[in-house]
């Protein structure tokens, strides 16, 4: 079984059909001007991993001459033989479409198109379902894009944590000023001292010219199960990850959002580095990003602010979902903060999420309603 297809900038237009049709040759027709991208060799990389895939071709192409994406088909017929072909147009130029669709016609190939959002492989020509799509994962992604995921950034939690994890997150909600002062404190005072030697937190804190009690919130530490209290006011962490947790301010969102992701999503990471291995010129080495997940084929970059997110969060986490993403790709702004909706000009955050097309997902919402609610409606806005 032969597959040909048009290179897609958008590398999960390109990916998904292969690895749903699983056929042993692929042939791209590729753009001229971009066959020296990295996305070249990166993509016939990740389609080789999968294994059922003996050799990928480039066939580059004038893609505004009909007669060059023609007889470039007519190559390709010849060197399929007697093989089933299948066409796929989930991507290409209108002209590579046409000249794709009159050589179906000539040729006898099955001309099929991928709906990712449907999960299904159908038929252009009869409107029948072929089969179910095979998603990619967020590795097969990772290949393709000429990435390589690092060690996470963050110590995972561990299963049996996630229930007190999450009330713990709960509780630092109800009290972000009470939390900026003593994770500030802690952070000062503990951050290089070994985790199972005792420390002292005085019930009073100043923050910002402010007094701050300390009592509620290292109470819920110790009924959670994070720190035990030796005596009035002096404590030891229970685990080597707790101090770490507890001197890193924004953590208790992401892991809770991480949390939060793991019955919805189809693959979640916490803590991501992504290193950029195929191409210097790349304007940083490498990324951090909060939360990653994966749904449907469709990688999403989750930003977590514990605090007024600004125009540059913003900008950041849309730019990353595009440069690495392309047009499947989405991404959201989890945050404590309560986003304000009575700019009616879209100069403010609300606006200016929405003229990036960036989810936002306010941890409130997810605090008193159902988790899988939440998550939907923010993918159907986002969509």
């Amino acid at each position: 079984m032969i597959l040909i297809d048009f290179f897609d900038t958008d590398l999960i237009n390109t990916l998904v059909p292969v690895k749903t049709l699983q056929p042993d040759k692929v042939y791209f027709l590729l753009d001229n001007r971009k066959e020296n991208h990295r996305e070249i060799k990166a993509v016939a990389e990740a389609i080789y991993a999968w294994g059922h895939v003996k050799e990928v071709y480039y066939y580059p192409v004038d893609i505004y001459n009909m007669q060059d994406v023609q007889e470039r088909l007519a190559e390709i017929w010849q060197a399929a033989g007697n093989d089933q072909v299948y066409m796929e147009f989930s991507g290409g130029s209108e002209l590579m479409i046409a000249a794709g669709f009159d050589a179906c016609r000539k040729n006898g190939a099955i001309a099929t198109y991928v709906d990712i959002p449907g999960e299904r492989m159908i038929n252009m020509l009869t409107g029948e379902e072929l089969m179910k799509v095979n998603h990619i994962s967020l590795d097969d992604y990772f290949r393709a894009i000429g990435a390589k995921r690092l060690d996470d950034s963050r110590s995972l939690p561990r299963p049996m944590e996630y229930e007190r994890i999450c009330k713990m997150a709960e509780a630092i909600f109800t009290r972000i000023t009470d939390w900026h002062a003593l994770q500030e404190y802690l952070s000062k005072h503990i951050s290089y001292e070994g985790w199972y030697n005792s420390f002292k937190v005085p019930e009073k804190l100043t923050y910002n010219g402010k007094r701050i009690n300390s009592t509620f919130l290292m109470s819920k530490f110790r009924d959670y199960g994070f720190v035990e209290e030796m005596e009035p006011g002096v404590f030891r962490f229970l685990d080597a990850r707790y101090q770490q947790y507890m001197v890193n301010h924004g953590i208790w969102l992401e892991m809770y959002i991480y949390i939060k992701s793991l019955d919805f999503f189809d693959e979640a990471y916490l803590g991501v580095v992504i290193d950029w291995k195929s191409d210097k010129s790349m304007d940083t080495q490498d990324n951090e990003i909060d939360v990653l997940v994966m749904r449907k084929s469709m990688p999403i970059f989750i930003s977590c602010k514990m605090k007024k997110p600004g125009n540059y969060d913003v900008y950041e986490v849309g730019y990353l979902a595009s440069r690495m993403g392309g047009e499947n790709a989405r991404s959201i702004m989890a945050t404590t903060y309560e986003i304000g909706r009575e700019d009616p000009w879209g100069t403010g955050i609300y606006g200016r999420l929405n003229k990036m097309n960036v989810g936002l997902v306010e941890v409130n919402n997810l605090v008193r309603k159902d988790n899988r609610e939440v998550w939907e409606k923010v993918l159907k806005y986002i969509h």
